[in-house]
């Protein structure tokens, strides 16, 4: 997935894009203190590699070389300046697109300014009711397709 990225001196923003390049309504965040290394591979296009505290990887492709080298020298000073500010999950932090609080995993509703968010529980009952139906849901509508054209056997009691 694409995603703009900012880089403060407390912490990194993430904001995944389209293919066009406009947000997808989803806000990322993980604290200097919380990020244990960041490893650019690669040439004329770096893959910047991060890892966090609490085991996590992230990967991002495709940054250019010289942001690469920016992020990966100024790295090491922000982390070890970050080390008294972490997050409780050590990592990657969802925030509420509307207000930007912090969200709680597995709660689909924010706290601060009560938006709801997509859940488990009705993609799974509209992936049993509707062939495709989860990933319209989940907004792939065309991995959707797939299983919404396949033919399916309907058995007749007579």
């Amino acid at each position: 997935m694409a995603a703009a990225i900012v880089v403060t001196n407390h912490r990194i923003l993430f904001f995944p894009v389209k293919r066009n390049g406009s947000w997808r309504e989803s806000v990322r965040s993980v604290q200097w203190g919380d990020v244990i290394e960041v490893k650019p591979k690669g040439f004329l296009f770096k893959k910047l590699t991060l890892r966090f505290k609490n085991g996590v990887q992230e990967s991002y492709s495709n940054i250019r070389s010289a942001d690469g080298k920016k992020i990966s020298s100024i790295a090491p000073a922000l982390i070890t300046a970050g080390v008294a500010e972490t997050a409780p999950s050590q990592g990657l932090v969802q925030h509420c697109p509307d207000c930007r609080n912090p969200l709680v995993a597995g709660i689909y509703t924010c706290s601060t300014c009560h938006l709801i968010f997509k859940n488990e529980k009705t993609m799974v009952f509209r992936s049993i009711f509707l062939p495709g139906g989860g990933y319209f849901y989940t907004g792939h509508p065309f991995v959707a397709m797939a299983p919404a054209n396949a033919p399916h056997a309907i058995a007749a009691v007579v």
